[in-house]
């Protein structure tokens, strides 16, 4: 599978800038498996590691390549993600004609899934107990740690401590929420959400988490335009999260 991406064509894009470079959100190439494992009957990305980082270009396009490999016995099937820039009149380098992997993982076909754990989110909202927490000056500390999100990506509206998980709230902006049916699950909408990994312990206040393995991933919906989840800590390192996401209706 192939295609092409720019702040041309993706100018929602140019709101994911980390130490002033423009690059790919992680929740994209999330949604760019899920959307490739869904064309042969394996939406489910058992696995999905993040190798190298993909800056957008201030100027021109940048090639995509997904590539599946044939099923093993299981049913299961190896990923690949590359990608390289258009060199001539677009404004890439010369250099920009090799190929570079961003990701690789590996898919299977759907797996029966526990829903009990999503009853909290879809039940009373918040649930009882839960604490507010103040976002007033969550972005600003964002920005100071280094990622500057542009209004597509402050999607983030509310969270709450509930024990030892974060519950949030997040919405996409209007400027983007017209594209949400082209998507499973819209990147910067699933990034606004996992922005709250920043109130856990994991992280520290303000400090967005930017994930590199995920594993497990499956979309049950597709075209949300707001959401609610509940992140959870996994281990005894913390070093992983677990994430559960809803729509409005659960």
């Amino acid at each position: 599978m192939t295609g092409r991406l720019s702040l041309r064509t993706h100018p929602w894009l140019a709101g994911h800038a980390v130490g002033g470079v423009v690059l790919l959100p992680g929740t994209a190439f999330a949604e760019l498996a899920l959307h490739a494992g869904e064309s042969v009957g394996c939406d489910h990305v058992d696995e999905l590691t993040l190798h190298t980082p993909l800056v957008i270009p201030e100027v021109g396009d940048v090639t995509l390549q997904v590539a599946i490999a044939a099923p093993d016995e299981s049913g299961r099937r190896m990923m690949t993600i590359h990608s390289r820039g258009e060199g001539g009149s677009g404004g890439a380098d010369a250099s920009a004609s090799a190929w570079t992997r961003h990701a690789a993982g590996v898919l299977s076909p759907a797996k029966d899934d526990d829903t009990a754990s999503y009853e909290l989110l879809a039940g009373p909202w918040p649930p009882v107990g839960a604490t507010p927490v103040d976002l007033n000056t969550a972005y600003d500390q964002m920005a100071d740690a280094g990622f500057a999100y542009g209004l597509a990506f402050q999607g983030l509206r509310a969270a709450w401590r509930y024990g030892d998980d974060i519950l949030v709230e997040a919405r996409l902006p209007e400027e983007v929420s017209g594209d949400a049916a082209a998507y499973g699950l819209h990147p910067a909408l699933l990034d606004a959400a996992l922005q709250g990994t920043g109130l856990l312990s994991v992280a520290g206040p303000g400090t967005p988490v930017v994930p590199h393995v995920w594993n497990g991933l499956r979309f049950r919906t597709h075209g949300a335009v707001s959401v609610r989840a509940c992140l959870s800590t996994l281990g005894a390192t913390g070093a992983a999260v677990c994430v559960r996401i809803t729509d409005d209706t659960g």
